[in-house]
């Protein structure tokens, strides 16, 4: 019996496709212990002069928080709040004092070339470094130009953050501007 040409195609397809999936199993590994490491060094870079971090449960009422990391010189706080257009995700290191010592925006799908600025604007991001949870932007940070719901939600998080690390209380994340 003389097999037909196409069953030699699936035959390949077929060992093609359990190469894939073996060196995928076998690299599956490698890719959650880089991603363990580069989170690491995020938390590091954030809160300095802590090198390991302890994932702790959060039992207040923000529904905003979303994480937060215990190191020895503080904590990283996940925080996620109402943006002009969606959510704006922030991680933010304060210092066991109350102190914010670092903030990275995670992510931030605001209007182009206005609200999206939060994600790489190092001056607006810069002016709430060492603030202690109350700024407020108008008054202590200058929000970027056109982006004012965008700014706030930054505040919104760096404040929660700092509120949640220090054990003042939740500062709700939930209103936006307009809602005030």
């Amino acid at each position: 019996m003389t097999r037909r040409p196409w069953f030699w195609s699936a035959v390949a397809l077929a060992g093609a496709a359990a190469l894939l999936l073996a060196v995928t199993l076998l690299t599956a590994d490698i890719t959650r212990q880089r991603a363990r490491q580069q989170h690491l060094a995020l938390l590091q870079t954030l809160l300095p002069g802590s090198t390991e971090f302890t994932l702790v449960p959060y039992t207040g009422s923000d529904h905003g928080i979303r994480s937060v990391h215990q190191g020895q010189t503080g904590q990283v706080v996940e925080v996620s709040v109402q943006g002009y257009v969606d959510e704006v995700t922030v991680l933010v290191g304060v210092s066991s004092e109350g102190e914010v010592l670092g903030l990275m925006v995670l992510s931030a799908h605001e209007t182009p070339g206005l609200g999206n600025r939060v994600l790489s604007d190092t001056d607006f991001l810069c002016q709430f470094l060492h603030t202690t949870g109350q700024a407020q932007v108008g008054e202590d940070v200058m929000p970027i130009t056109g982006a004012t719901v965008s700014s706030r939600a930054v505040e919104r998080c760096v404040n929660a953050a700092v509120a949640v690390a220090t054990g003042t209380g939740d500062v709700t994340t939930e209103a936006t501007v307009w809602e005030e």
